[in-house]
């Protein structure tokens, strides 16, 4: 979700292309996962306008496999979102925590 935390003033998103963002999912300084992967986007420039105290809320699934679709293993992982404007911005990392599975059922 980017929100426009300015009570007065809109603010304009410019992009490049038709992406508007990305999530890439990290263990460690390695990347896993990414989002755009594999997506082509056209160069078209584009704008959103946010109006004030106004968001937008992007959506993406990962299926906890790496970008080769092979499962990834138990561990901690960062999931970062990126908003694809000029400049970008990112989120700070969730962070998420996969564990092995033991076996017993619930």
């Amino acid at each position: 979700t980017v929100t426009n935390r300015d009570l007065h003033q809109p603010v304009e998103l410019r992009f490049s292309s038709t992406q508007r963002y990305d999530v890439i999912v990290t263990k460690g300084k390695k990347e896993i996962w990414r989002w755009l992967e594999g997506k082509l986007f056209a160069t078209m420039l584009g704008q959103e306008l946010l109006g004030p105290k106004e968001s937008l809320r992007y959506t993406a699934t990962w299926n906890q496999q790496d970008t080769d679709g092979a499962p990834v293993g138990p561990g901690r992982y960062a999931i970062i979102g990126i908003v694809t404007a000029s400049p970008k911005m990112r989120s700070e990392p969730v962070m998420v925590e996969i564990q092995a599975d033991s076996g017993v059922p619930e």
